[in-house]
């Protein structure tokens, strides 16, 4: 994990279909069955190849909409082999909570089949960072955009707070996923390594940070998670 930036608090179906869409792999999805958990799994290792390019959120608290396009980004290479560099602009442009530079939360409602469209907008979707550039702060939506790949659903691990098993078998099966963390000043100076040091008391029980989970290794230092970071 790199880039560490302002860490805040995450809190009808399209009538013609869209160039592409990311369904989940059958296949590959039973060969990873809850039996078969390894001792280690990165998604981001070269032989699954599933991570797309670490970005930086800069000084605007979109964390949550980096973690939520980074996920998608990894479902589509896992289902179609191909890179897409989606825009968390439009996410946090177009979202209907209120969210944006001061925080948001788990946004794949804007992808799916069924999902959010916002006021203006043709379908629901993904849409890409080339036609809807970053810009590191609110900014108004100005529909429509173009969409392109959807997922057809989403869900959580776990009602509640997972236990680690729940969470490596949701990422074995489906690939990486969203979670919320408590950061503060030693995970925004992480540079390297295994990070140690808890934290939870500058979150007082609670998040400030969306992140993605790649992976974990329990072959060393007691076991640790990969994560990738915005």
């Amino acid at each position: 994990m790199e880039g560490a930036g302002a860490f805040t608090r995450v809190e009808e179906p399209p009538a013609t279909p869209l160039p592409e869409r990311a369904r989940p792999a059958p296949s590959a999805s039973a060969d990873r069955s809850a039996s078969a958990l390894p001792a280690a799994w990165n998604w981001c290792d070269p032989g699954l190849d599933a991570c797309t390019p670490v970005k930086d959120q800069g000084n605007c608290g979109s964390c949550w909409a980096f973690a939520t396009a980074g996920v998608f980004e990894s479902a589509i290479r896992i289902q179609d082999g191909v890179t897409r560099d989606l825009a968390e602009q439009y996410l946090v442009s177009c979202n209907q909570e209120g969210w944006g530079c001061d925080g948001g939360g788990r946004a794949f409602d804007y992808y799916t089949v069924d999902g959010v469209i916002p006021p203006g907008e043709p379908f629901t979707g993904a849409v890409y960072e080339a036609e809807f550039p970053y810009l590191e702060q609110d900014y108004p939506c100005n529909p429509p955009h173009t969409h392109y790949e959807q997922l057809l659903d989403w869900d959580y691990a776990a009602f509640g707070v997972p236990v680690s098993e729940t969470i490596k078998q949701a990422i074995h099966t489906h690939g990486p996923v969203y979670v919320s963390v408590c950061a503060g000043s030693a995970f925004q100076d992480y540079d390297g390594g295994i990070f140690l040091t808890d934290e939870s008391a500058v979150c007082d029980g609670g998040t400030n940070h969306g992140v993605i989970l790649v992976g974990w290794d329990d072959t060393e230092s007691g076991g640790f998670w990969h994560l990738k970071n915005s």
